[in-house]
């Protein structure tokens, strides 16, 4: 017999109604903690999240927080742009954008946000500038830079004109590197540059802490003033740098004097500007003097070589551990051939191009001139070249004729006769004139 038989059914109904009670009690309790346990922990992972964004915050570079020290005068010479005084709790980052001549419409288009990986750390010496330039500025922090750059113009740099590409005497005796630094470098990387073998070869330190580990290859151009020997420092960057014959170097760096590392040469600060036909040439001694690079090849070296990384000179048939990389011919690719097809920028057309649509060069049509003449002779030859001799004397002829690919010329010499004919039929060969550039 159950317990609840023992009571009448009155009491049934009230027992059973405060074991209903006990429960919903217990499990109002139970929620109610819960939810208690819950809130607190939420509260307690938002002021964490308020206090890391409070940590990864950096301040943009204001007038308010940076003080800068140069020479406001007009000067041919460089400015030494020191910085006086900045917010110290911040690491210090700068970008270097030279000035061109363009037009107002063209410096609005070149407007474009600067990467924060393009921007240099300040490391507490003067900044070098040697042309009119924009000067971007930008906080670091665990990582995080400001939102916006503070960007300060120097205008007073008269432009000297057409700089003689190469180095002094003096700029590569006093640049040099003495061996006992290249111990003691704390650079991740050594480049060194086969002037005779048109290669640069990236290296790392091994175990004992000597640049013996080869990590990247990279097809260039040198010139004529390119040191063929001798160790130097990185001076300086630019994402854009006036060059000689009035051309634009990407992602370039100083090596000495006015020897640098570059993309192949554009016409303007104009990602669709390239002078493809340089470009063609990578790989063979094509520059002034400066070391031109694919444009990616150039930002690696922009983005992972710091200021003072060094650069060794030398000359050997053998272009390194690595070889010598190839770079694409691009000339006969009409759609994109103003553009570097390694080039990262948004945009660039290679990264569709299909390669059905490529268009070879159009060759000239050849151009006739011909005199008319009583013994005129009707030469009618597509890629052949012909030479007709026709000598009278004493009314005799005759005619020689030789055949090869490219000129047609006619040639009728009259001895002791008072007519003279010349039908010349030339075809010419297209030939690109070299284009301009360090």
């Amino acid at each position: 017999m159950s317990i609840l038989s023992n009571f009448n059914s009155k009491n049934k109904i009230l027992i059973v109604i405060s074991i209903i009670l006990a429960i919903v009690t217990a499990i109002t309790v139970t929620i109610a903690t819960f939810a208690i346990k819950n809130k607190r922990t939420l509260e307690t992972m938002d002021a964490q999240s308020i206090e890391e964004i409070k940590e990864v915050s950096v301040a943009d570079v204001l007038e308010s927080n940076i003080q800068f020290d140069y020479d406001t005068n007009p000067t041919e010479e460089a400015i030494e742009l020191k910085i006086k005084d900045y917010d110290s709790s911040f690491n210090l980052y700068y970008c270097i954008q030279e000035i061109g001549q363009e037009s107002e419409e063209e410096i609005e288009k070149n407007e474009e946000e600067i990467e924060n990986k393009e921007y240099i750390l300040y490391k507490g010496e003067p900044i070098s500038i040697e042309a009119n330039s924009v000067i971007s500025f930008k906080y670091e922090k665990d990582g995080i830079y400001s939102q916006k750059a503070y960007k300060l113009e120097i205008t007073n740099i008269i432009n000297k004109g057409e700089i003689e590409e190469g180095a002094t005497k003096e700029e590569l005796e006093k640049g040099k590197v003495e061996e006992k630094e290249k111990v003691n470098s704390t650079q991740p990387y050594y480049i060194k540059i086969n002037y005779t073998a048109n290669c640069v070869t990236i290296y790392k330190k091994d175990d004992a802490g000597n640049y013996t580990v080869p990590v990247k290859a990279m097809v260039c151009s040198t010139g004529k003033a390119t040191p063929t020997k001798g160790t130097y420092k990185t001076l300086n960057k630019y994402v854009w740098k006036q060059l000689n014959g009035g051309v634009w170097g990407q992602y370039s760096t100083r090596i000495v004097g006015h020897i640098l590392f570059h993309s192949v040469p554009y016409a303007s600060q104009s990602h669709d500007s390239l002078k493809y036909v340089a470009y063609d040439k990578l790989g063979t001694k094509a520059s002034a003097g400066c070391i031109r690079l694919t444009t990616a090849d150039a930002k690696w070296i922009y983005d992972n070589c710091g200021l003072g990384t060094m650069v060794e000179f030398y000359s050997d048939s053998n272009p390194g551990p690595l070889g010598k990389p190839s770079a694409r011919k691009i000339a006969n690719v009409v759609e994109c051939r103003n553009w570097d097809p390694t080039d990262p920028a948004p945009g660039n057309p290679w990264r569709t191009w299909s390669g059905e649509n490529s268009q070879p060069q159009t060759q000239p049509q050849p151009k006739q001139n011909t005199t008319p003449a009583n013994n005129s002779n009707n030469i009618a030859t597509q890629n052949t070249s012909t030479n007709v001799t026709n000598t009278n004397t004493a009314n005799s002829n005759t005619t020689s004729t030789n055949t090869s690919n490219t000129n047609i010329n006619t040639t009728n010499t009259n001895t002791n006769t008072s007519v003279n004919e010349n039908t010349t039929n030339n075809t010419t060969n297209t030939n690109v004139v070299n284009q301009t550039g360090e």
